[in-house]
């Protein structure tokens, strides 16, 4: 493979280097005219016999020679520009010249000359060389020739110019220039240069790789396994004609395994684990090409394939990963317009015989028509699972969302939104339940705006005015079973605001459905609100707020021939307040504790009144030190209480810390955690409800309960000298109590059981081109306890 990278980088990149007498003028310099020359430049050469400073600016061309390797032909066109000049006797773009066969009339434009460090075709630097340098030698000056410091230059016999700033001590000649000198070609590159007289190179390639042993004990409850690995990657990049238009690299590994199973036969999930042994070699690699980088419509290309094997993680199931796609971009010049392009294909093979696979397709175009600003997104996956452990099937999801937005003035604007989304979930028939699809499909169309009238005081429009219309659809079949819904509602809604305490808003909607077999429903909605904020109480390290609002709510609905029609009226109230108090502490550190309270309380004409009564109480703590070193605690408490047709005692507690900062000069750290405790309990109640023609139904229900505590987070130390010089040592704990299985979604790299938590711990140290790493990890993976020790030595070769 990397020998086909190679050929396909053989583009030309030098052309014949020729050196050329110096010390003429400078860019920018008057270029006097020289009528009657012909066939090259005035005098013969380059105006003063060279180029300024004895050949191109610093010495020669960026990167050693012209763009591509060379003009046209391997020089200029018949040894000197067409015609004896620039074409049309004057520069690129028609600029004035004299008659034909001299050269430009006027000072050489700034810019029309390339200045250093910029490289040919204005491209970003050379992979792995300083900006400003290139993996091309450079064809050197030749020494300037001598001029006398003032009087006449003994050559031309012509009176010597006043010295420009920045020039070599003396004074430069502004008339005739010096007589014609030859024009040297490099004897390295014989008569047309590059490979074998062609003009043609192949560029410099950067190379490297490693190679490497690592073996790794793993256990599992009563199981335990023993993985040995040979390794060894080669690695290479390079460019085709330049860097910002072409580069490549390229990866290829093999990989010679062993592992050893100790285990007596046990279930695992759906699959059994017995001891045994086995070998494997894997061949690894994968490569990538850029297009266009340094562009506004750059592309990637990129294919890889690795083996988790050799990568140091604990994980419940050793798989190998392969990955491939192609990204394309594009930006205009005025930038206005953005659109990006992503395709890509994964496939994970577990050592176990599962497979996993995702195609994924995404898409943005991002675009600004006058005042309209627009926004388009696309994305599409389909994954499947084949698994002796997990629920096996495809599932297949294709989401569709743009967005438009135009500002019609100061007071007005006017939006719409389109959604399209279509779900397909189909799993395989195994001998714990049959086979089944579900499929699912929703689109919407919604259009909205606002108004603010005109007021005399800009800063303060007390009343904003908004409406929408929306289509919607959705159909859902499942099991045989299908249901199909499609409807049209608008709504107008208006906000006044008396004072900064008091608001009062209202709204009304009109919707219409058809639901197939259900036939058509009317539906139309009133509501009415206001809330009231208090102003904020402070006596002391106290402060004290409130607020209060109502709302009401008349809804009919018209089901035609259908049961469920009827009117509505829903009303609430809602009265809340908090008493919080601030400490600052010694050193800065600062504690906050508040209290709060809120009563609401429901009426509605078919389940009678709720009321919910919930007590809170908070306390956070922050503290700083030196370095950035800050740490902050937090806590709150809930105790809630439901009353009414469906009473509910609701309890939560949180507790969580977050920070971050050094902790010396080597060490630093990083926390975030949150535990929270919920305790629900649904007394044993009979209501009476309300019923059709003002009869009353009864309902009892018995007692139930729940109780759940999760923990979500993070935290890790870093140090970089741990114990002694050159060693790194990291420790990452994460753990998320709620299991998750993301397998089906998309992400394949996950371990079949959702693991709980885990605690890694890993040390890095470098001898020579010698690289250690050992790996030391626990973890709860499926509800069974796992524990990794991983550790590699690995020899660098290049300059990779």
């Amino acid at each position: 493979m990397l020998g086909g990278m190679a050929l396909l980088a053989l583009f030309p990149v030098r052309a014949t280097a020729q050196s050329v007498p110096a010390g003429s003028p400078r860019p920018g310099d008057p270029v006097p005219q020289q009528p009657g020359t012909g066939g090259a430049y005035p005098g013969g050469a380059y105006p003063g016999g060279a180029y300024p400073g004895g050949a191109y600016p610093g010495g020669a061309y960026p990167g050693g020679a012209y763009p591509g390797g060379a003009y046209p032909g391997g020089a200029y066109p018949g040894g000197a520009y067409p015609g004896g000049a620039y074409p049309g006797g004057a520069y690129p773009g028609g600029r004035p010249s004299g008659p034909p066969g001299t050269g430009p009339v006027g000072p050489i434009p700034p810019g029309t000359l390339p200045q250093e460090p910029a490289y040919p075709g204005g491209a970003a630097p050379y992979p792995g060389y300083p900006v400003g340098e290139s993996p091309v030698p450079r064809v050197q000056p030749e020494p300037a020739a001598a001029l006398p410091a003032g009087g006449d230059d003994v050559a031309g016999g012509v009176p010597a110019g006043p010295e420009e700033p920045g020039g070599d001590g003396g004074a430069r000649p502004l008339a005739a220039p010096r007589p014609a000198q030859a024009v040297v070609a490099d004897p390295d590159d014989g008569d047309a240069g590059g490979l074998f007289g062609s003009g043609w190179e192949i560029p410099p390639i950067r190379m490297g790789g490693n190679l490497g042993y690592t073996t790794q004990r793993g256990f599992m409850d009563s199981a335990s396994g023993f993985n040995h690995a040979l390794f060894g990657n080669i690695s290479a990049s390079s460019f085709i004609i330049a860097p910002g238009v072409a580069t490549v690299t390229g990866r290829l590994g093999i990989t010679q395994n062993r592992t050893e199973i100790s285990a007596p036969d046990q279930p695992l999930g759906a699959a059994s684990v017995g001891s045994g042994t086995g070998a494997a070699t894997t061949v690894l690699g994968g490569g990538e090409l850029n297009l266009l980088g340094a562009t506004r419509f750059p592309s990637r290309f990129y294919y890889d394939r690795s083996d988790s094997r050799t990568s140091g993680y604990l994980v419940a199931n050793q798989y190998t990963l392969t990955q491939y796609g192609a990204r394309q971009a594009y930006a205009s010049r005025d930038g206005e317009t953005n659109a990006a392009f992503d395709l890509s294909r994964n496939v994970a093979a577990f050592a176990n015989g599962d497979t996993s696979w995702s195609s994924n397709l995404n898409g943005s175009l991002v675009n600004r028509w006058g005042p309209v600003r627009n926004s388009w997104a696309l994305t599409s996956y389909t994954s499947g699972s084949d698994s002796t452990r997990l629920l096996a099937g495809e599932a297949a999801q294709l989401n569709y969302t743009s967005n438009h937005f135009v500002d019609l003035g100061e007071n007005a604007n006017l939006g719409s939104t389109v959604q399209y989304s279509q779900n397909k979930f189909e799993s395989f028939a195994s001998a714990n339940q049959p086979a089944r699809l579900t499929r699912s499909n929703s689109w919407s169309v919604n259009t909205f705006g606002s108004w603010l009238p005109e007021f005399e005081d800009l800063d303060d429009l007390p009343l904003s005015l908004n409406a929408s219309v929306r289509a919607f659809g959705f159909n859902v079949e499942s099991g045989g079973a299908a249901s199909d819904v499609t409807g049209l509602s608008a709504t107008l809604g208006a906000n006044y605001r008396f004072n900064q305490n008091a608001t009062a808003f209202g709204s009304v909607q009109a919707a219409a459905a058809n639901s197939g077999a259900s036939g058509n429903s009317m539906l139309s909605n009133y509501s009415v609100g206001a809330v009231y904020t208090g102003d904020p109480l402070s006596f002391g390290n106290y402060s004290y707020n409130w607020s209060a609002n109502g709302n009401a709510n008349w809804s009919v609905v018209d089901s035609g021939s259908q049961s469920g029609s009827g009117n509505a009226a829903f009303y609430s109230a809602a009265l809340s307040h908090q008493l919080g108090r601030n400490w600052v502490l010694d050193r800065g550190d600062n504690l906050y504790a508040s209290i709060n309270q809120s009563l609401t309380v429901l009426e509605d004409n078919v389940f009678g009144v709720t009321s919910t009564l919930n007590n809170g109480l908070s306390a956070s703590y922050g503290m700083t030190g030196a370095g950035g070193l800050s740490l902050g605690l937090f806590g709150s408490a809930y105790y809630n209480i439901t009353t009414g047709a469906f009473p509910l005692n609701y309890t939560s507690v949180n507790l969580g810390a977050n920070g971050g900062g050094q902790l010396s000069q080597h060490s630093s750290f990083n926390v975030n955690m949150t535990m929270t405790y919920v305790d629900q309990e649904v007394p044993a109640t009979t209501s009476f409800f309300a019923g059709a023609g003002g009869g009353q139904t009864n309902v009892t229900t018995t007692g139930s309960g729940s109780k759940q505590t999760t923990i979500v987070g993070n935290a890790s130390y870093n140090n970089s000298r741990f114990l002694m010089s050159g060693v790194r040592y990291n420790s990452i704990f994460t753990i998320d109590t709620r299991l998750i299985d993301s397998r089906l979604q998309g992400q394949l790299a996950v371990n079949q059981s959702p693991v709980r938590w885990q605690w890694g711990n890993y040390w890095y140290y470098r001898l020579g081109k010698l690289d250690f790493t050992l790996n030391a990890s626990l973890a709860e993976v499926g509800g069974a306890k796992n524990a990794l020790l991983y550790f590699s030595v690995t020899r660098s070769f290049g300059n990779w």
